[in-house]
């Protein structure tokens, strides 16, 4: 075996390194890959427990399965631009790792890549990546933030379970499913807001989530599966962005669901420039109209039509084509919590 190997350099004339070529040289501590290597092979380096950081040159494209896991002292790694997927657990159980720079080029992360990067506090996944495999970020316990590119569509199962340490995350309108287990046990999670683009939230997707106090739900909402926000404890209110019958037809699983359903209430709509608010508190049995509250008005694209801020009123631009259409949005603080509703405006030439 090669665990007694400390350090190696690599002749320039390889241009590939082949599976589990180092891999459980557990006394590694450097390797310098020359700059003509193109191919790594899956689990290359996997059991370098000592291996602290190591710089793969710009030819290579992927990096493979199971490439660096277990490289539990590997503190920092530079990825190079050219490389387009990381592969299923490349990165798993590398325990110090505490910062790494995902490439623009990137467009697949595989399942449990990031898992157990206990180190980890801050990652950005970059635009063009559309989804990441289940596990990806699981027991990430120290990731406090992260940041989701709008080209995600799918959150994996379990992609953030265990992520102790996540205080924020914005899914962004892109995302059209979430997987069941995906925000398990994120216990200092305080704030979430689902888009509209999400028909269900699925089994466990929030259970755990000690901390979290406010959710926003849209009116495109379906379905709530089983245990969905189990042991939310202290969720206080809940913004829904449709009707009181909207929210009746919501299939919401029995089991594990309380949190949710015994929270405040707020109903929020709003149709041609008028915001109302319904709300029903805890306990109650009837919801009550609610005004106070503040809305800021705007356009989402000013070259058709202008939105007075404070009162909504739209005007739109000369020279339109009957039935163009925009987005008007509906800034809306409540209880110093900021949601978002809106409404499309459609231009009528009589």
């Amino acid at each position: 075996g090669c665990s007694s190997l400390t350090s190696i350099t690599i002749p320039d004339s390889v241009t590939s390194i082949g599976e589990r070529a180092f891999s459980s040289c557990s006394s590694l501590t450097s390797i310098t890959i020359p700059e003509g290597v193109t191919s790594i092979g899956d689990s290359a380096f996997s059991g370098c427990r000592s291996l602290t950081s190591i710089t793969i040159p710009e030819g290579v494209t992927s990096i493979g399965d199971r490439e660096f896991q277990y490289c539990s002292s590997l503190t920092s790694i530079t990825i190079p631009e050219g490389v387009t997927s990381i592969g299923a657990s490349a990165f798993s159980g590398c325990s110090s790792l505490t910062s790494i720079t995902i490439p623009t080029g990137v467009i697949s992360i595989g399942s449990q890549a990031f898992y157990a990067c206990s180190s980890l506090t801050f990652i950005k996944i970059p635009d063009g990546v559309e989804s990441m495999g289940d596990q990806a970020f699981f027991n990430c316990s120290s990731l406090s933030y992260i940041i989701l590119p709008n080209s995600f569509t799918s959150i994996g199962s379990s992609a953030f379970s265990g992520c102790r340490s996540l205080l924020n995350i914005t899914i962004p309108n892109s995302v059209t499913s979430i997987k069941s287990h995906a925000f398990w046990d994120c216990s200092s999670l305080k704030n979430i807001v689902i888009p509209s683009t999400i028909t269900n939230i699925p089994n466990s997707a929030f259970s755990g989530c000690s901390s979290l106090t406010n959710i926003t739900i849209p009116s495109t909402l379906s379905s709530i599966g089983s245990w969905a926000f189990y042991r939310c404890y202290r969720l206080v209110n809940v913004y829904y962005l449709g009707s009181e019958s909207d929210w009746s037809g919501i299939n919401i699983n029995s089991s594990g669901n309380t949190d949710l359903t015994n929270a405040n209430r707020y109903y929020i709509t709003f149709d041609d420039g008028e915001v109302d608010v319904q709300y029903l508190a805890k306990g109650a049995s009837e919801a009550v109209e609610y005004s106070d509250f503040e809305v800021v008005y705007s356009s989402s694209d000013t070259a058709i039509a202008n939105v007075n801020s404070a009162t909504g009123e739209v005007t739109f631009a000369s020279g339109l084509e009957d039935g163009t259409e925009v987005e008007i949005i509906a800034t809306i603080t409540i209880n110093g919590e900021v949601v978002e509703n809106s409404y499309t405006a459609i231009y009528s030439a009589v």
